[in-house]
């Protein structure tokens, strides 16, 4: 099943762009926005609008199937390693709420997901004191709950349709200075890729932090969870 409201249309460029939350989405957007025309391309508030942003999603448009069905479309999408990729959704979305004293004013929807995730600590897991980033692999792989699907830790493959959307390219995070040049480069885009700092996103700089987060329970945890993401996107579940 192909989520097509994580498939972008841009009429303009003429492509079609299949973004990944924690895959540098915001950024994306931002770029989408000014192939459209938008002056504002940069206002990331704007970008993840979905009313506002002006941004053509296939889940919307009435010819969304067909327009992902025609070859004559480039599909475009970047991808990231599945490692860096939980572990940027957990210091993001759960940690504050678990070690940074921040609450529900941060953001309501995940302050909600938050209390999934300790609810189903105390329950299953009462030793562990507090929601570690492997207490929240635990509840993504064993707890069953719905959120378990949100789109910044479902995998990957499942956004982009588990090879049923031919991709012309398919860039890396992990490569992205030279990626995003191919990237832009197919949508046609004068511009350079923008920087964090110029879209108002912190990273989490998850990939240098993965070898002091992790344990090898964890390794494991996420080569299980997200078996289909090393195997299908050719990701070395072993190169660490």
């Amino acid at each position: 099943m192909i989520i097509l409201d994580k498939f972008i249309y841009s009429r303009r460029a003429g492509v079609i762009f299949a973004y990944i939350p924690k895959v540098a989405c915001t950024n994306w957007k931002c770029i989408l926005r000014y192939l459209d025309g938008h002056e504002d391309y940069l206002n990331a508030q704007l970008a993840h609008d979905r009313m506002r942003s002006g941004l053509d999603y296939l889940s919307t448009n009435p010819h969304g199937e067909i327009l992902l069905r025609n070859p004559a479309i480039p599909k475009l999408t970047c991808v990231r390693n599945p490692f860096s990729r939980i572990l940027s959704a957990y210091l993001n979305k759960v940690k504050p709420f678990a070690f940074d004293n921040a609450t529900a004013d941060r953001d309501p929807y995940f302050f909600m997901v938050f209390q999934k995730i300790n609810s189903f600590r105390q329950l299953s897991y009462p030793r562990i004191t507090q929601v570690t980033f492997t207490c929240f692999l635990n509840w993504i792989e064993f707890s069953g709950d719905p959120l378990t699907l949100n789109e910044h830790w479902i995998p990957q493959t499942n956004i982009l349709g588990r090879g049923e959307v031919c991709f012309e390219y398919i860039g890396r995070l992990e490569n992205i200075h030279e990626d995003a040049k191919m990237l832009l480069s197919r949508m046609g885009c004068d511009i350079p890729f923008p920087s964090q700092a110029a879209v108002s996103f912190p990273p989490t700089n998850a990939d240098t932090l993965v070898k002091y987060h992790y344990t090898p329970y964890d390794y494991d945890a996420v080569r299980r969870i997200y078996a289909d993401d090393f195997s299908i996107l050719k990701y070395d579940p072993f190169l660490i």
